[in-house]
């Protein structure tokens, strides 16, 4: 009983704080619209103090990382204001930077997400998940899912090597697309069997395969999944030592990560914090976020075209007109991407923007909300694909947990009872 009036306690006073930071943030919107230098600097801080809450309240976990993963998007974009020099399309500064929006529209779905995480217990549904439900496999599930893993990573990058050439890159032996997630439904289907061999090799091939074709988003999303995920399944709340010796260890892989991008594109190896903090992916998906925001006031908000093509797109064999058609139709350039909030921002402005965070959130709590092995790896498959979906946009994902991982469970229910049966006859 005490310990419930204590969260309860902690609850109130971190939705006071939010309250009165939105406050704080709509006070200095007169001064951001102006573009005065002290209150770009006050916006930007309350975006990372929405991030700093959620640490605060959720630790390190899905809610946290997603909002670490669109709040860390304006760092290039404020290094690049300040500064005149950053990365790819962004440095050479097009299309001037529309501070005030950058700010706006990404405190009010930080600030709404996190609000509803803590109202509605996203963190304690999470953990009960996370720790709770096991996912037991044969031997025989266990060979076809590595089996699976192998075969799509073949099928997605059938080219071995670095390649500046984002078409040919992703040019995939079956019609399609999103055939890399199937590889990662694959992998998460044998995380909790990561000490037997085969499962080792199998996860070693996958990352080896990914980065040499350059693909660093899967493997940036498989690595931040299984470090939550260890996080969450390990009690490391009070062992903090632990928890900064595993970010530091995180950080030296973003480090590996982002350096492959310059060897994919033929420019010089760097490791300093400023190539950390102007990432070539996080620099180039800054820059499509600040084209939503120029394309919404040159042609209007598009009336839920995108948001209907991410939908249809989620069919793994379909072809649909989305966002990068669109940016792409209009003359903008366009280094790949699609910022999570691209969507409803291209499609119904600031309203989109409050409109999804909420309808994001209930999608999200859904799948926390059933503690069985199937919405584990839902949730699994969600949490090892944030920055996919915040930098890549929703559809890759939709196909995941539309198609993929149903499928793989049932045929993986198939072989386990088939499995049993024939050991039961030897």
């Amino acid at each position: 009983m005490e310990v419930t009036i204590k969260i309860l306690y902690r609850k109130i006073i971190l939705i006071c704080i939010i309250f009165l930071s939105t406050l704080i943030f709509l006070d200095n919107l007169s001064g951001l619209n102006m573009y005065n230098s002290p209150n770009i600097w006050v916006a930007f801080l309350l975006n990372l103090f929405v991030v700093f809450l959620s640490l605060l309240f959720n630790g390190i976990d899905f809610v946290t990382m997603l909002l670490f993963c669109i709040v860390i998007l304006l760092v290039p974009l404020m290094i690049q204001y300040f500064t005149g020099a950053s990365y790819g399309i962004l440095n050479l500064n097009i299309i001037q930077l529309k501070m005030p929006e950058l700010f706006e529209y990404t405190f009010t779905y930080s600030a709404i997400f996190l609000l509803l995480s803590i109202v509605f217990n996203f963190k304690d549904n999470e953990y009960l998940l996370i720790n709770k439900v096991k996912i037991r496999s044969s031997n025989y599930s266990i060979y076809f899912n590595n089996a699976i893993a192998i075969i799509f990573t073949i099928v997605a990058f059938p080219r071995l090597g670095f390649s500046t050439n984002a078409e040919s890159r992703f040019d995939m032996l079956l019609p399609g697309h999103a055939w890399n997630q199937l590889v990662i439904v694959g992998l998460l289907f044998n995380l909790p069997y990561l000490k037997k061999r085969s499962v080792k090799i199998t996860y070693l091939f996958v990352i080896f395969w990914f980065l040499i074709d350059g693909e660093r988003a899967d493997i940036t999303g498989l690595f931040l999944g299984l470090f939550i995920y260890y996080i969450m399944t390990h009690s490391l709340s009070k062992n903090m030592w632990k928890i900064v010796l595993l970010i530091f260890i995180l950080l030296f892989i973003l480090i590996i990560l982002n350096n492959i991008a310059a060897v994919r594109n033929r420019t010089a190896i760097s490791n300093s914090l400023y190539s950390l903090l102007v990432t070539p992916t996080i620099s180039d998906v800054g820059y499509l976020l600040n084209v939503a925001i120029d394309y919404l006031g040159n042609y209007g908000p598009l009336h839920g075209k995108i948001l209907i093509s991410n939908f249809w797109s989620a069919i793994p064999l379909s072809n649909t007109i989305g966002f990068t058609d669109i940016i792409n139709a209009a003359n903008y350039m366009n280094p790949g991407g699609e910022p999570f909030l691209a969507e409803p921002i291209m499609d119904f402005g600031k309203y989109g923007v409050v409109i999804i965070a909420f309808l994001d959130f209930l999608i999200f709590r859904f799948f926390v909300e059933f503690k069985n092995k199937f919405f584990k790896l839902e949730f699994l498959l969600l949490l090892c694909s944030i920055p996919r979906i915040v930098w890549y946009g929703r559809s890759y994902v939709y196909t995941g947990i539309i198609f993929f991982i149903p499928v793989l469970f049932i045929v993986n229910v198939i072989i386990n009872k088939k499995g049993s049966e024939i050991d039961a006859d030897l």
